[in-house]
C-alpha cells in the first residue's frame, strides 16, 4: 500500500536557543517517521506516533505528490527535534557518569546473557527429545503440545527476567538522574548498553 513507501533523508532545521539544529529522517512514510540529529550530531533516533490508516485522509506526515513533509509532519518533527536536543544536552552533562555505568552494566549483561544462552541450549535439547519421543509414539499429541508450550514459556520468561535485571542495574547505577518521567533518557541508556555490548 502507498503509505508503506519509505522516503528517507529529509532534513528539517529549527532554531533552538539561538542555535540552528538540523535533523534527518531515517525512516519516513505518510503514516510514521523517525529522525536523528545531524547538527549537532547525536547518534540516537526517535520515532513519531503512528497515524492509523482511517485517519490518513485528515493527517499525513509526508505528501508523496510534493515530495515534502506536511505542516502536520513538520510540527511533529519540530517537537521531536527539541526532545532530542534536550536529551543530547543532558547526555553530555552526565557523559562520564553514564559511560562508566554503561561499561559496568555491559559486563554484568554479558554474564547474564551467557546464563540465558546456556539455559536456552538446555531447553532446545529438551525440545528435541520431546519431538523424538512424540515421533516414536511415546507421547500423545496433547502431552507433546503441553510440553512444547512449557518450554516456550520458560524461554520467554528468561528473556523477560534478563530485561528486568538490566532495568534494575540501570536504576541502581544511574539512580541520581534516572527519573521516572524521563522515558527518553531510559531508552537512550539502553541504546548505549546494547549498541556497545
Amino acid at each position: 500500500m502507498g503509505h508503506h513507501i519509505e522516503h528517507p533523508n529529509v532534513e528539517i532545521s529549527v532554531r533552538i536557543n539561538d542555535e540552528f539544529v538540523t535533523a534527518r529522517t531515517v525512516f519516513l512514510t505518510i503514516a510514521e517517521f523517525s529522525l536523528k540529529l545531524i547538527q549537532p550530531a547525536f547518534d540516537f533516533s526517535i520515532g513519531s506516533r503512528h497515524i492509523p490508516y482511517f485517519s490518513l485522509s485528515y493527517h499525513k506526515y509526508y505528501n508523496p505528490e510534493t515530495g515534502k513533509m506536511t505542516e502536520y509532519g513538520l510540527q511533529a518533527a519540530n517537537e521531536m527535534i527539541i526532545k532530542l536536543y534536550n536529551l543530547r544536552k543532558e547526555a553530555i552533562l552526565y557523559e562520564l557518569q553514564i559511560s562508566d555505568s554503561v561499561v559496568e552494566i555491559q559486563k554484568y549483561l554479558k554474564v547474564e546473557e551467557k546464563k540465558v544462552k546456556d539455559e536456552t541450549e538446555k531447553l532446545y535439547a529438551e525440545r528435541r527429545e520431546i519431538r523424538r519421543r512424540f515421533k516414536a509414539g511415546e507421547l500423545s499429541q496433547r502431552d507433546y503440545q503441553s510440553n512444547l508450550k512449557k518450554i516456550s514459556s520458560a524461554n520467554f520468561d528468561m528473556k523477560i527476567n534478563l530485561s528486568d535485571k538490566v532495568d534494575n542495574a540501570i536504576k541502581e547505577k544511574l539512580n541520581e538522574f534516572y527519573k521516572k518521567d524521563n522515558c527518553l533518557m531510559k531508552r537512550y541508556i539502553k541504546h548505549l548498553i546494547h549498541e556497545k555490548n
